[in-house]
């Protein structure tokens, strides 16, 4: 099985207040796997307040992530699963209830992971799939099959 997030990286059912909390709670999973130093985290946040919720990418879905920098110290990918969703400031696709936060040393991974990332969530029911899984477990398999 070629792994696209591991296991470790995968949470369901977690409670956020907001959604720097969100993007918090889903960089630590990566900061926990040592694939970034704290100051990555962050990162993703201050983009969000710099440059708006450009990570929406579709509706309920955020995509966290920041420059490639020596804040990354390998690539890797975590997504957590809100049990209620928060608002990025996105009309068209708030509120969001799964959050994907990648790391990547340098930009050909970036793009290899986003490639990946997309084909996943090309599946048409992906979100209505990810969002009533309870299970970490499952979701893995879901995504990794």
């Amino acid at each position: 099985m070629n792994e696209i997030i591991p296991l470790q990286n995968i949470k369901t059912n977690i409670n956020a207040e907001n959604w720097e909390q969100a993007v918090r709670i889903s960089g630590e999973l990566l900061l926990k796997n040592k694939s970034i130093k704290e100051n990555y985290i962050l990162k993703m946040i201050e983009n969000v307040k710099k440059y708006g919720p450009y990570i929406v990418i579709s509706p309920g879905i955020a995509l966290a992530h920041a420059e490639s920098s020596d804040d990354v110290l390998k690539n890797d990918i975590s997504m957590i699963i809100l049990k209620n969703g928060v608002k990025f400031g996105n009309k068209a696709n708030d509120p969001v209830k799964i959050i994907i936060s990648f790391s990547a040393k340098e930009s050909k991974s970036h793009l290899k992971i986003l490639s990946k990332l997309s084909e996943i969530m090309d599946n048409k029911n992906f979100y209505k799939k990810i969002t009533n899984i309870n299970k970490s477990e499952e979701i893995y398999t879901f995504i990794n099959k």
